[in-house]
């Protein structure tokens, strides 16, 4: 690796040059104390190039006239070891120490040990900075996650060019979308049905896969390739890395790719690609679901959203479902329901959201359902929720809100909320979610029911409460209300039912005219000596009290009059 024709980039935007002889060796990690010397986190403006000893005390600019600058991130630096050309007037002596011998060789273990250094996640922003052999500075985003990916594409470039050394060391090519049998990234394919290359066995990131492929898996430290555009899925990580993202649908290939898994023990799954817009069959594309965390560290991938759709009968697309957390991290989110848009007589739904994915302590959101809106003389029904992640400490996953639906002289219906998610052990259950609104001028405007409340854990908590029910808003005589949703129960010792969900309210033209308020939801049943859940109030305009819980529940409030 050249030291030679290094561009520095100062702390000002300012470039500076390091001239001299040529020096190339293998290639070794500098320290600087306490940081590491170029990947700076988190990621701010490049810093001066810096060249100190560990233990060196405050680190030395490595370019004569630059000015040091103290950095505000770990630093990690690539520089030759074995270095023994005198320091000339071109190279300053501060240089000829950082490119000096005496650096630990590069190896896992050092750079272990400069990624414990940072007190970041898998997730947290770098930028690395390497002198290429070309002797220009090489500036590499990336994330701590796919560091080792950067560092194997960096040495592919490197072996690449050696003949005897490329069959173990270099990237992938077009010819050859492989990485190196030990290190290298695997090439990212352009042609439509081919996967992107592997990684390298052991350091490496898989290349994108093309149109309608998979990523390429990674290497034992490194992460999976994304998909392509076409809902190819994302390439699963080794040990440590993230998965890639799931290719987002087209064309007829609608449907988005799944998330590749995370890294088997450290790493965040990919998100899911989202849903293309509706072709000749009316119906939005789905979302691919969020890929798996890392046993022990790692977020799971959010589902991705649905596509649109339009038409007499449109359908948006499902959303995906997030991917499982690692014990720690949090699940992923479920992807939005896709909308639909009518078009003359017919009934235009909304999408579904994707459930949550489970936590340990830190479950995903169901997604939101999509909303819908009618043509002259059609219906609508929102799309619903998506139901809430499980957990086994804390409490569930919320589910998500139904969507809404819009009409004009036809129907209108709001989605129904999703339902909370259940304890597994320990704690309370999620809340449902809230139903979509339902608003015609003319039709029957209904609002969605709200998502159930999740059940408890076996100890400590109660059920989630349910959600409240949509509101239904027509002109003159008024729309109705959604019920509300049921609170979830309690399964374990001394854990409580969760209070049932509102009714919805039924609303009139501009309050003149009465609707009618949805019904308050049950509240939940109690178990081994908790109480039952309140019932939910029921929703204005004439509307009717909750039904009791459980043991020990009470109705809710009777509905008022007219909103």
């Amino acid at each position: 690796m050249a030291t030679t024709g290094v561009t520095v980039v100062a702390a000002g935007g300012e470039r500076a040059e390091a001239t001299g002889a040529p020096v190339t060796s293998s290639p070794a990690v500098r320290y600087a104390q306490p940081t590491l010397a170029a990947a700076v986190l988190p990621a701010p403006a490049p810093n001066a190039l810096i060249g100190a000893q560990l233990g060196g005390g405050a680190p030395e600019a490595a370019v004569p006239g630059v000015e040091a600058v103290e950095p505000s991130g770990t630093l990690i630096t690539f520089i030759p070891t074995g270095d023994t050309t005198a320091p000339t007037a071109q190279r300053s002596a501060s240089a000829a120490t950082a490119g000096g011998g005496g650096a630990p060789d590069f190896t896992p273990e050092v750079l272990a040990e400069a990624v414990a250094r940072t007190g970041g996640d898998s997730n947290t922003e770098v930028t690395v900075m390497v002198a290429g052999a070309t002797g220009a500075l090489q500036v590499t985003q990336t994330t701590l996650g796919d560091l080792p990916g950067a560092i194997a594409g960096l040495l592919g470039d490197i072996g690449g060019r050696i003949p005897v050394v490329s069959f173990f060391v270099r990237n992938g090519t077009i010819s050859n979308p492989d990485g190196g049998l030990l290190i290298g990234n695997g090439f990212s394919s352009i042609t439509a049905g081919v996967n992107g290359g592997r990684g390298g066995l052991l350091f490496g990131n898989g290349g994108a896969g093309g149109f309608g492929a998979d990523g390429g898996q990674g290497g034992l430290l490194g992460s999976g390739g994304d998909g392509g555009l076409g809902g190819g899925n994302g390439g699963a990580a080794g040990l440590l890395g993230n998965g890639g993202r799931g290719g987002d649908g087209s064309g007829l290939n609608a449907d988005g790719g799944n998330g590749g898994r995370g890294g088997l023990l450290f790493g965040s799954g990919g998100s899911g690609g989202n849903g293309d817009q509706a072709g000749a069959d009316e119906t939005g594309g789905a979302g691919g679901n969020g890929g798996a965390a890392g046993l022990i560290g790692g977020d799971g991938g959010h589902g991705g959203a649905g596509g649109s759709a339009a038409g007499a009968n449109a359908v948006g697309g499902d959303g995906g479902n997030g991917g499982t957390a690692g014990i720690v991290g949090g699940g992923g989110n479920g992807g939005a329901g896709g909308t639909a848009q009518g078009d003359g007589v017919g009934t235009a739904t909304g999408g579904a959201g994707g459930d949550g994915g489970q936590g340990l302590y830190d479950p995903g959101r169901g997604g939101d359902g999509g909303a819908a809106t009618a043509g002259t003389g059609g219906s609508a029904v929102g799309g619903a929720g998506g139901t809430g992640g499980v957990v086994e400490v804390g409490g569930g996953g919320w589910g998500g809100t139904g969507g809404d639906a819009t009409a004009t002289d036809g129907a209108a219906t709001g989605g129904a909320g999703g339902e909370g998610g259940s304890n597994a052990i320990l704690g309370s259950g999620g809340r449902g979610g809230n139903g979509g609104g339902g608003t015609s001028e003319s039709g029957a405007a209904t609002g969605g029911s709200g998502g159930s409340g999740g059940d408890s854990g076996l100890a400590l908590g109660g059920g989630g409460r349910g959600g409240n029910g949509g509101n239904g808003t027509k002109d003159l005589e008024g729309g109705t209300g959604g019920n509300g949703g049921t609170g979830g129960d309690g399964r374990g010792i001394f854990t409580g039912g969760g209070r049932g969900g509102n009714g919805g309210n039924g609303v009139g033209d501009q309050g003149l005219n009465s609707g009618t308020g949805g019904n308050g939801g049950n509240g939940g049943s109690g178990n081994f000596g908790g109480f039952g859940g309140n019932g939910g109030n029921g929703g204005e305009s004439n509307g009717f009290g909750g039904q009791g819980g459980g043991p020990g529940g009470r109705p809710g409030n009777t509905g008022g009059n007219v909103v």
